[in-house]
């Protein structure tokens, strides 16, 4: 099982070494529980693991390198490729390593989403391959994140049925524009949720363990088109939450409303114990109406600042 905890994805266009770089000083006061790389893991990764230890002392490293291209590789390439990564994250003390498996990103790519069932099928021993490569190393956990709508974007059965998969983490993405003006609320950040959980649950093949409200069910949600509100909402609703990405924009995906309501929800388990419901624990503390509602009252009472 992999522990409870408030983490950030790194991503940039520039490369992982730029978004550790523009992201020093946010990653110093956030002080997130885990920090997720998003990179094939090589050589040129291995200072970038150290300095996050360094600046935030205790600080859970997870790498994430997307995986699309390797659908299109044998299952013996596909294992050899997890068994690299996860030799690599054991030498390096990575926590986690968590495969991005999604559908195509253009017409003729390789990706793991397909309407197919034939296709799915012929990509399931691959995929397979892929997770056993990846649990090879004890001190590794294996964790997988694709797409939350199972139904609309079909991955093979065995993403999430595999023994070795401790943690799914579905990205609950509800908005589509970083303007200011059309930023999603928590209201709207709570629908995409909740048919998120209606499709999981109709998702009969999925491992119990694997299912929403278990602790190998988490949410990867966004930092950009979300009002602060809806960050920390979301980030409240499972024990593990990973919000990307880490810098702000326009180098990363972040926005300052998202770092905003990331830095409560995370304050919340720091002093109020890790897992969801921390909002509710805080306000209780803070003699607030616990209604697990973020907003400016909780804010100021932690002694934050909340941007509306």
């Amino acid at each position: 099982m992999i522990a409870a905890g408030i983490g950030v994805t790194l991503y940039a266009g520039k490369g992982p070494r730029a978004a550790l770089t523009l992201s020093r000083d946010l990653l110093a006061e956030l002080r997130p529980a885990f920090v997720v790389l998003h990179t094939w893991p090589d050589a040129g990764d291995e200072p970038l693991v150290r300095e996050l230890r360094e600046l935030v002392p205790g600080v859970r490293v997870w790498i994430s390198p997307g995986a699309n291209s390797l659908a299109a590789l044998s299952p013996a390439e596909c294992e050899a490729t997890g068994r690299r990564w996860a030799a690599w994250c054991a030498a390096h003390g990575v926590e986690t390593l968590m495969p991005n498996i999604e559908r195509p990103s253009k017409p003729g790519m390789a990706g793991w989403v397909s309407d197919d069932a034939e296709v799915r099928r012929e990509l399931a021993p691959r995929l397979e391959a892929l997770y056993t490569g990846g649990s090879s190393h004890a001190s590794v956990a294996l964790a997988v994140t694709s797409h939350d709508w199972p139904g609309t974007h079909p991955l093979p059965g065995v993403a999430y049925t595999h023994p070795a998969v401790a943690l799914t983490l579905p990205q609950v993405y509800p908005a589509v524009s970083t303007g200011k003006a059309s930023l999603v609320g928590r209201a709207t950040a709570k629908g995409r949720l909740d048919a998120t959980l209606k499709r999981w649950a109709r998702h009969t093949q999925v491992s119990p363990a694997l299912r929403p409200g278990q602790p190998g069910w988490g949410i990867y949600g966004q930092l950009w088109g979300h009002s602060a509100a809806a960050v920390a909402w979301l980030a409240d609703q499972a024990d593990v939450y990973s919000g990307w990405a880490l810098p702000l924009v326009p180098d990363g995906r972040a926005q300052a409303e998202g770092v905003c309501g990331l830095r409560l929800a995370i304050e919340c388990r720091r002093r109020y114990g890790e897992g969801r419901g921390a909002i509710v624990r805080a306000q209780t503390a803070l003699g607030l109406v616990p209604d697990g509602l973020p907003g400016p009252v909780t804010a100021k009472a932690l002694g934050l600042e909340w941007l509306p």
